[in-house]
């Protein structure tokens, strides 16, 4: 299937790629096939419960990365002529399973937005006003305590 997304004329066919989103976000996309406005995102599955492409946030996100390591953002005024498709596959050939979901540009922008989004919440300190949320881990951890009369050694 790769083989006939890449027989498109100017078509590149990178395998196994590594991309990166921001330096601690990276991944490592099975097949990219970028074609003249169209960029192809295929993801090998071995396992035997099946997956959908259908808004599966692992594709989205090897989408953003890609879009951003080979800076194949469309200008405003070309985006606005005419769109840059991502098609996002899932191959599972042990279950006979194909998926194929196409979004945006703009869709992958907004992804991108609700992940940082959420990513500036989690590490954000505690609100004022007493309320929490997911953040970093502030408990202290509780002592190990074994059966009476034994001590535990400290390791190092």
């Amino acid at each position: 299937y790769v083989r006939e997304l890449a027989q498109v004329p100017l078509a590149n066919l990178l395998v196994e790629q590594r991309v990166t989103l921001t330096p601690d976000v990276w991944g490592a996309c099975d097949a990219i096939v970028i074609q003249p406005y169209v960029m192809h995102i295929v993801d090998l599955k071995t396992g035997s419960q099946r997956v959908d492409a259908t808004q599966n946030a692992q594709l989205l996100g090897y989408a953003a990365a890609a879009l951003n390591e080979f800076n194949v953002m469309p200008s405003p005024v070309r985006y606005s002529v005419r769109p840059v498709d991502i098609k996002l596959h899932i191959v599972q050939p042990s279950i006979g399973w194909f998926d194929s979901w196409t979004v945006s540009v703009r869709d992958v922008g907004e992804f991108v937005k609700k992940i940082n989004a959420a990513v500036a919440k989690a590490c954000s300190p505690a609100p004022a006003d007493g309320r929490t949320h997911a953040g970093p881990r502030r408990r202290r951890r509780r002592r190990r305590r074994g059966p009476p009369g034994v001590r535990w050694a400290r390791c190092g």
